[in-house]
This record gives C-alpha cells, sequence and structure tokens, in this order.
C-alpha cells in the first residue's frame, strides 16, 4: 500500500490532465513571483529529474530543502515570502517519497521521514498538505507494525492531582446550555462553564487512554515549550517524537517542565482532529481563528495574559485552574510595559505578590477548577491565568466577530 501511494503521488508531475498545484510551469511561476526569478532554474531542474525519474532527483532535492530551509530563517517568521514556504513543502514531501523505495529497514529511516514530513506541515504551506498527510499517516502505521509501539512506563502511582484552590468567587456553571442562552454570555462578555457537551468526543474517552495517543501519534514530531512558563528566563523550545515527550515530560521524572502548548496540533495530525469536533457554541461567533492543543503533566503554567479573541477552552483530560479578571482590570494587573510581550501581566505569582503591584490585591476576579468534559467561555481580552492540576490536556478554539 505504501509504494502504490509513493508512486502515484511522484505521478502526479507526469499526468497531462494536472491539478494546478502538480503543473510544473504554473507553480514555478507562482513561486517565482513571489520570492523572485533567481530560483527558476532551482524549481525547473527539480521538476525536470522529477519527470525524468533522474538519479540525482534525492540529491537535487536536498539542494533545494537546504535554499528553503535558509529562507525561512531569515528574519520575523510572518514576514517569510510564501515562496519560500512552498519550495519547503515541496522538497520534503518529494524528498520523502524517495527516501520511501530506499532498501533500508532500520527505525531510524522511516522515522527521519515522519519528521521531515511533520517539519514540512508544521513550517511549510498547505499547497501539498493533503498529500503530505496521506503520506506520513502511511509510513506512521508502517513504522508500527514493523516494530511496534514504544515502552512508556506508566507510575503505578501517578503523582496525585494539586491540591485544589478554594474557589471563591466562582464562574456559573450551567449543564447543557443552549445555544440562545449562550449568546446571550457573548453579548455581555460573561464568562461561564459548559458541562456535558463534549460526551460524544472520541478524544473524551480514549485521550485519557495514553496507548491510544501512542496509536494516533507515537512516532510524530512535535514542538514542546521546556521551562515553568514563557517568562522563565531559561525558556526555550525543542522538536521530539510525541513518545519521547510522554515518556520524559508526561510522566517521567525530568526535573525540567515540557508543555505542549498553543500549537495547531490538529492541523497537522489528522487522525487526533478526527477525535474532536467544533462545540455548537461556536455558532455565536463569527470565523473560527485558531484551535490549538495544550497537552502537559501537573504544574504547567499559562501566566496571566489577555488574547485578542474570544476562547471556547475545552478540558478534555485532567483539571485547570482558571483565574480570568475583566479587561476593566487592566491597570491593577501591570501589563509589561515594553517588547513582545505587552498582553502578559509583570506578575508571575497570584499568590505572592511583589509590593511593586499594590493595586493587584484591588483587582476583581471570578476562578474555577474545570473539570474534564467542561467548556469554559472567555471572553476577547480578559485576562486569564492557567494551572494544570494534573496531566491535562485541553483544546482551545479562537473565534473572531
Amino acid at each position: 500500500m505504501l509504494n502504490n501511494l509513493v508512486t502515484t503521488q511522484l505521478n502526479y508531475f507526469k499526468q497531462e490532465d494536472k491539478d494546478p498545484r502538480f503543473n510544473c510551469a504554473l507553480v514555478t511561476r507562482k513561486i517565482c513571483d513571489q520570492v523572485g526569478h533567481s530560483v527558476t532554474p532551482f524549481i525547473t531542474t527539480l521538476f525536470d529529474f522529477v519527470i525524468q525519474d533522474h538519479p540525482q532527483l534525492l540529491e537535487y532535492t536536498q539542494e533545494v530543502y537546504d535554499l528553503a530551509w535558509e529562507k525561512l530563517h531569515i528574519g520575523q517568521w510572518n514576514s517569510v515570502k510564501q515562496g519560500w514556504r512552498t519550495m519547503y513543502s515541496l522538497s520534503c514531501w518529494i524528498h520523502s517519497l524517495l527516501k520511501c523505495f530506499q532498501e533500508n529497514t532500520t527505525m531510524q529511516h522511516w522515522t527521519s521521514i515522519i519528521e521531515r514530513c511533520d517539519m514540512a506541515l508544521m513550517m511549510g504551506d498547505d499547497t501539498y498538505s493533503d498529500c503530505i498527510h496521506d503520506l506520513v499517516e502511511l509510513v506512521h502505521s508502517h513504522v508500527i507494525q514493523q516494530f511496534g509501539l514504544p515502552t512508556i512506563i506508566i507510575p503505578d502511582t501517578i503523582e496525585p492531582p494539586t491540591k485544589r484552590r478554594r474557589i471563591e468567587q466562582s464562574i456559573p456553571h450551567v449543564q447543557r446550555l443552549p445555544l440562545s442562552k449562550f449568546k446571550e454570555h457573548v453579548d455581555k462578555q460573561e464568562p461561564v462553564i459548559i458541562t456535558d457537551s463534549i460526551q460524544d468526543w472520541i478524544a473524551h474517552q480514549q485521550w485519557k487512554n495514553p496507548k491510544y495517543l501512542l496509536k494516533k501519534a507515537a512516532y510524530r514530531t512535535v514542538p514542546i515549550e521546556i521551562g515553568k512558563d514563557y517568562l522563565d528566563q531559561d525558556w526555550t523550545q525543542k522538536l521530539l517524537p510525541f513518545h519521547e515527550y510522554l515518556r520524559d515530560y508526561v510522566y517521567g521524572t525530568s526535573t525540567k517542565t515540557g508543555y505542549l502548548a498553543q500549537h495547531t496540533l490538529f492541523e497537522q495530525i489528522r487522525p487526533l482532529s478526527s477525535d474532536i469536533e467544533e462545540p455548537m457554541y461556536g455558532l455565536a461567533f463569527g470565523n473560527l481563528v485558531s484551535r490549538n492543543a495544550w497537552f502537559g503533566p501537573k504544574g504547567t503554567v499559562s501566566p496571566l495574559h489577555t488574547d485578542p479573541y474570544d476562547n471556547l477552552l475545552v478540558q478534555v483530560v485532567g483539571e485547570k485552574y482558571v483565574r480570568l479578571y475583566s479587561n476593566s482590570e487592566n491597570e491593577r494587573l501591570y501589563p509589561q510595559t515594553s517588547g513582545l510581550l505587552t498582553n502578559t501581566s509583570q506578575i508571575r505569582d497570584l499568590e505572592n505578590v511583589s509590593d511593586e503591584f499594590p493595586e493587584f490585591k484591588n483587582a476583581k476576579y471570578v476562578e474555577c477548577t474545570l473539570q474534564p468534559g467542561e467548556i469554559l467561555f472567555i471572553p476577547k481580552l480578559f485576562w486569564h491565568y492557567v494551572e494544570s492540576q494534573s496531566v491535562s490536556f485541553s483544546v482551545s478554539y479562537w473565534f473572531d466577530k
């Protein structure tokens, strides 16, 4: 099945009645218009080699990859021209297809193909994403069939949840809130917790089982934040196979906190996306801007900050403590005054606040311990602090008006 897919995908560029994505002249023109005509020889030679099954195609694809990779790492990410991202995806995809034909039976060979496909899905554009999804999912299944699932040792006694905070200013809970009533909360910008609304999600039933997650994503590459939170002086990011993240950070004994945070995991790993669905309460908003995964061990923290979108935070596994402040409390929350994090408070520990911030104690808030199966509506620009009380998996849906 894998060889058939590889052959079929390589032949896309040889068909006469072509999808525009595989029309070599159109793709070349599009990329060159975006990044400059100096890349024309690279793209035309790449396509010529594909059509000819040239013996140096693998090596040449690596050259195109190296060029695109270099351009992706110059300047700010949002200033990278789309043509470079298209070149990156294209070179990752073709290189991965060719590697599948090599006679190499080692796990490292196959996992390197998975890694390159995942990098294309995370850093490339979506021109060839459906092809890359099909390829990486088949390769992932092949690795599991050939080498099995990695072993993750789950402690016999999982560390108990953090002692719950005493909830004094509770956010209202409503069971299966009708959409019309939810819209009233949106109009008034009032937080609310909706219970019993994701009972039909496969994720709600299965994601608490590590073996299930491994079957879906064991060898896939994911970005992990390392450090107490993103304000930590030693905070950094690294790429890891999903099973290593589970082994070392979620169920392991690493002295550093690892957090799979604010990542578009479901656009990257389709088998996990099929386990969830957009809550019906999204109908109260305009467009879905982003959906992100938040998965980590007990003790992960999102510092007190604000976001520019309405948020439906769905708690799938475990518990999270959440505290919310209206944006009318801005002055009492002491936002960072410069740099890229002016949406984040200078206050790190809400229970031990420095005398530098005397007005913080007067700021009004509401709070909750969010339970599995609950959806929290966080209004646009509301300040929120989030701390996991146990191993936790959440999904956030951001909407604009």
